[in-house]
């Protein structure tokens, strides 16, 4: 989960400008948030010309597709860069020795896994369904592992406390 920070200044104008609070600037996952807020309040606008009954300025609503179409395009490329960075965090992540790679609440939650784009709680790494792959079932407090296998017969548990 990330969190971003910002405050609203005024620049010499006096005009509003958003100011990213500490290293939000240079995050990339605060970036992506950024073009997709901006994105997400673009198609609002342009959903809600169609209802409204003063329609907007055929040269405004045209700046304004083409806008969020490059939006979109940049968001896109973040998100697919992004992707990339966060499944090769979960691959070292499955190098090194740890207690455990996921968190799921219940032992259904377990067995429901999909194969791939398994995103960790902190929300900066995916994992792929791959033999050695260690899941927390917090409800049992049991570290799963997949020995042997990536099936659901494949689970092996241990109790999280014993080491």
């Amino acid at each position: 989960m990330f969190e971003l920070k910002y405050k609203i200044k005024l620049n010499d104008e006096n005009k509003p400008y958003i100011e990213l609070d500490g290293k939000g600037a240079e995050n990339p996952e605060h970036k992506f948030a950024c073009f997709e807020l901006s994105r997400y309040i673009l198609h609002g606008i342009l959903q809600n010309n169609e209802k409204r009954e003063k329609k907007l300025d055929d040269q405004i609503l045209n700046n304004l597709m083409i806008t969020f179409d490059t939006i979109s395009k940049i968001s896109d490329e973040m998100s697919e860069l992004l992707k990339n960075q966060m499944e090769k965090l979960g691959e070292v992540s499955l190098e090194f020795n740890r207690d455990y790679d996921l968190i799921v609440s219940n032992y259904d939650n377990l067995l429901a896994l999909k194969s791939e784009n398994l995103i960790n709680n902190t929300g900066d790494k995916t994992f792929r369904r791959t033999e050695g792959l260690k899941v927390l079932v917090f409800e049992e407090m049991m570290v799963y592992e997949l020995i042997g296998g990536v099936s659901n017969d494949h689970w092996d548990g241990k109790s999280y406390y014993k080491k």
